[in-house]
This record gives C-alpha cells, structure tokens and sequence, in this order.
C-alpha cells in the first residue's frame, strides 16, 4: 500500500505517452494507471505528439526515440523544448553514445531502457516531477530578480574575482553614458583615474576576503559630481566560496544638496533666533529697571498717602465725620490696593528674571498654615466668612522657601477671601501623597467654569463676576503661585463644579526626608 506523501505526490499527474510499439504503449499504460497516474493520451509520432500538447497540457511526457513520421524522439523533444515548458523522459532500447550524445542537447528529465520495472519507472517519473518543480520556481525567482535588477532606479552591478564587471542594469549604463554590453568585461580603473580608483579596489578586494561594505562616497562621473551610497557584498556559490561581488550603489545627490540647504537655512534661523534672544534680553532686562524704578516711585508718595490717611481716621487733628471718615477710607483702601499691584508686578518680573530663587529648607507646613490664617483673620470676620484648618497628618515638613510658601498661602487663601461672598467657608486641609505634601484651599463661594479653570494661573488673566465691570485684582496673584511652586519641583491646579458650586485650589510640594 502507498503511504499518503506518495499518493498525494502521483494522484492526478497527467502523462502523454509517445511510443510507436502498441504493445508497449499499452503495457506502458497500464503501469502507470496501477501507479496513479493519470494518462492522457497514446500516440505515435512527434508531430502527433505536438498536437496533442497544446490541448491538453500534459505534466509530463514519456516519448521513444525511435517514432513513426518525419521527426524521431530527438528532434521531437527539440520542438517540445523550444515552445513548451514540459519535462520529458526519454523511452529507449537502445543506450549507443551517438544516440545519447543527440539525446543530451534536448536536456531530458530521464531516460528509461526497455525493458522496464515498475520501481524504475516510478522512480525517474518522481524524480523529474520534482527537478521540473524546482527548476520552475528557480526560474521565476530568476525572472524575479531580472525584473528588478533590470528596472532598479538604483545602480547594480556584479563583479568577478577580476572585479571585471560581468553583469550592470541600465541605470549604470545610463550613469556612465555607455550601453549596458560595453560595460561588460571592463574595471572601475576604465572609468576612476588616480585616487578614487585605488580606493574603489582596495574596497572591493575587502568584500572578496567576505566583508560587507557600505559607504558614502562623492566622485565625478561624466563631468558632474556624484554623492552615492554604496553597498557591497561578497557572491558566494553553493559551497560558500566567495566567486565575486554584488553592488547596490543610490544617488543621492539631490538629498545632500537639500541636506545642505536645510542646514544652511537652520543656521540662518539659529541666528536669527540668537539675535532676537538678545533683543528680548535686553527688552526684558529694561523692562525689570523700568518696575523696579516704578515701583520705588509708587511706593514713596504712597506710603506717604497710608500714613496720612491713617493719621486722618485716628483723628490725629481732629474727629471726622462720618462722611469724611468714609472718603479716608475709601483713600486709605485705593492705597492698599495701589501697593498690592506694585508688589505682584515686583514679584512676578523678580521671579522671571531670576532674581527670587528658592532655598531648600526644612519648611512645617502646618504651621506656616496657621501663622497665614492668623495673620488674616481680621479680613476674614470683616467679610463674616470663617476658614478651618484641618491637619490630616502628622506635622509634616516639606522641602522648599519658607518666604515662598508663605506667600502662596496667602495668595491661595486671600483669593477665596476676595472672590466670595459673606458667610462663606473656607477649609485648608493636608494630606500626604507618597513623597509629596498636598494641601487644599477649599470655599463654597462662586465656583469656576471649565473656561476659567483653563486660562486661571495666566498673567494678568482676571475672573470677573456676574455684576462687576472689571475685576480689582492684577491678575497676577496665582501665576506668581505657579512660578513658585514649580520652582519647588511641585505642581498647582484648581478643581470646580461649576459656578455656585466653590472651588479647591491645591498644590503640591516635596515631603523631607529629615
């Protein structure tokens, strides 16, 4: 019984049989039909035989030698061979060498003397099957690569142990300006004198002795300059000995020169951007001297304007009335107001500038909390709102500016003071979060839309209130809170539900370690 690699390997393999003994033919047939075949057709001539093939399209076919008609089996398989892609076998009871030296040039697939066993005949039918099968996929994979090496943009070329070429596409004719045929046989000494010769053998007798190269050359071909990328490997035959050298060389030539105007014009920005980093510098550096002399400015005749204003309301000279107290008053409070926005123009353009750095001390995050809320109480019960601390912790100390912190407190806190209504509450809590302290500055006061939440801790951004013309505050307060904290290595973000639903303004800063 046939295993089943075998019967998949027969089934259905159509023979032509081309023998003029009807005898034999028969007996052909019948052995080959025991073996799973499938056989087409008997016939006994070439021209016959011929016929056949181009309606039926046999896998294989078993001709003699010897036929009736004009043409014997040679001459036959000649025909065969020149038009059609059919492996034969060769039937013979003759072996004489004029015979097989005829026989050779057609390139048989076999031969099998009569008379025959039925292992032989399996056997060479098999073994013809699949040297056409693999003869066939090496010849698509040949036209394959035809295909490609011949329409490649990129340069290829093949070289013998000479470093002859023996084998260019067009492009390489084309880029020598020379046809394909008289490329063949010649050196790269033909075409690169002196220097740039030496270099292209040197290089190719190191891929002879097995190294792969690629590299970035420039070289005049023609009259023009070329910058290619070439790659060379070692051919190699079946036995692994080096028998030559393949190259695949791409021009790029256009890359280098957009290379270089990319660069150029990098360079040109480069300095363009340097020149407007001084200009800015320096608008920055007039910019600082012009605060900085403003706010002396301001602060003199305005500390002068509190002080008299305060002599005014004790009644240093004399009792006000109540309508006078309360234009003193109002005096008094554009002074204060005049003194916040001078110190938050001074402190942001200080903080830009660098001039505010940040110590690294062991700051009690708890207690800086309390000191700020004592310190604006008296605003708070003015405003009949309350504020509660609430310390989740143990006393934490956290890593960053005593000065700094302080100031963000009072900011975060001062903000859910001015913003919101009487009777609002405001809640400052603390919690640890890994490495980090978080604290919180939670009101139920007008809340924040998703627009607000987004622009808040921007320069001079400002939220205004249902009612209000314009708000009184600089809109500086909370990005001078992100420049501080993020000179900690801490982040800030704010959190609302919505208008009327409050807001929590939180930050985050180092935990010590100590």
């Amino acid at each position: 019984m046939k295993s089943t690699s075998e019967s998949e390997i027969m089934t259905g393999k159509k023979i032509l049989i081309v023998e003029n003994d009807v005898f034999t033919a028969k007996l052909l047939e019948k052995r080959l039909k025991a073996l799973d075949y499938t056989v087409l057709a008997i016939v006994s001539s070439g021209e016959k035989a011929i016929e056949e093939i181009k309606t039926m399209n046999p896998n294989l076919i078993l001709m003699d030698i010897m036929l009736d008609g004009d043409m014997d089996g040679v001459e036959t398989a000649k025909q065969i061979r020149t038009f059609f892609n059919i492996p034969i076998i060769y039937l013979t009871a003759y072996s004489d060498d004029k015979i097989l030296r005829r026989a050779v040039v057609t390139e048989p697939y076999g031969y099998i003397i009569k008379p025959f066993k039925d292992n032989e005949l399996r056997t060479v039918i098999e073994i013809a099957l699949y040297k056409h099968k693999i003869e066939k996929k090496l010849r698509e994979s040949e036209e394959l690569f035809r295909t490609v090496f011949e329409t490649a943009q990129d340069f290829m070329f093949i070289k013998n142990l000479d470093l002859r070429y023996i084998r260019v596409n067009p492009a390489v004719a084309n880029l020598f300006d020379i046809a394909v045929e008289e490329l063949t046989g010649k050196t790269d000494i033909d075409f690169f004198s002196g220097e740039a010769g030496k270099h292209v053998r040197e290089v190719d007798q190191r891929v002879l002795q097995g190294e792969i190269i690629e590299e970035e050359v420039t070289r005049p071909i023609n009259g023009v300059m070329h910058a290619l990328l070439i790659t060379k490997v070692p051919l190699r035959d079946s036995e692994g000995n080096i028998i030559g050298l393949f190259g695949v060389a791409r021009d790029i030539t256009e890359h280098k020169r957009a290379e270089k105007v990319l660069k150029r014009a990098h360079d040109e920005l480069e300095s363009k951007v340097e020149e407007r980093t001084r200009e800015l510098r320096l608008l920055h550096e007039e910019k600082d001297s012009f605060i900085s002399r403003a706010s002396h400015d301001l602060r003199t005749p305005n500390a002068a304007i509190l002080g008299f204003s305060e002599l005014l309301i004790q009644g240093k000279w004399g009792n006000l009335n109540k309508e006078q107290l309360e234009r003193v008053q109002k005096i008094k409070n554009h002074a204060l107001r005049l003194n916040r926005i001078v110190s938050d123009l001074l402190s942001i353009s200080r903080i830009e500038a660098g001039v505010i750095g940040v110590a690294k001390d062991v700051v009690n995050i708890s207690n800086e909390i309390k000191n700020v809320i004592a310190e604006m109480t008296a605003t708070i019960k003015a405003k009949s709102q309350s504020i509660e601390f609430v310390d989740t912790t143990s006393p934490t100390k956290v890593i960053g500016d005593r000065d700094s912190i302080h100031q963000i407190l009072t900011n975060l806190i001062d903000n859910s003071i001015i913003y919101n209504d009487e009777r609002v509450e405001i809640n400052v809590t603390v919690e640890r979060r890994g490495s980090q302290c978080i604290v919180h500055v939670k009101d139920t006061g007008i809340g924040l839309t998703k627009e607000v939440q987004r622009h808040v801790f921007n320069e001079f951004y400002r939220v205004t209130r249902v009612g209000e013309v314009q708000s009184q505050r600089t809109g500086l307060g909370l990005a001078i809170v992100k420049r501080l904290v993020t000179q900690m290595d801490g982040k800030v973000w704010v959190e609302s539900e919505g208008l009327g639903k409050g807001s929590t303004f939180s930050f985050s800063i180092p935990i010590s370690k100590k």
